[in-house]
């Protein structure tokens, strides 16, 4: 995928040192969607442990396509010396689902010491968007 590889050699060219992707990954009982913990994929150890050590689970056994998983291929398959993680939120497969996006801020918010997000007015989309 050319898109992938233009993505994955301008972040090697700006030196990046982590490529972050989000994905939704559609539930359809959205009464069951569990909203505190994600799936990830990571080539990085640091973050991995992280993410494990507040509850999120790791990606086994599936296929990412599109442009995530292009990304992924290339970094991985290709040797790419840039860290890469992949965040799978679960999201509604009958209505836009702005939960997700919440539960992806809020994690990377939880990641680093700098970063510093208000999901308020997010949070309030999202419970007008289920009603």
């Amino acid at each position: 995928n050319s898109l992938s590889a233009s993505l994955v050699d301008f972040c090697s060219q700006m030196k990046t040192s982590m490529i972050w992707c989000a994905e939704g990954v559609p539930v359809e009982k959205v009464d069951q969607i569990e909203r505190e913990e994600l799936q990830y994929l990571t080539t990085c150890s640091t973050m991995g442990d992280k993410l494990s050590s507040n509850g999120h689970t790791v990606l086994h056994d599936a296929v990412l396509a599109g442009v995530t998983g292009g990304i992924v291929s290339e970094v991985v398959d290709c040797g790419t010396p840039i860290n890469l993680t992949c965040l799978l939120a679960p999201t509604s497969s009958f209505y836009p689902d702005a939960w997700a996006s919440v539960m992806v801020i809020r994690v990377l918010d939880s990641m680093y010491e700098t970063w510093e997000s208000d999901t308020t007015r997010l949070e309030k989309s999202a419970s007008k968007l289920e009603k």
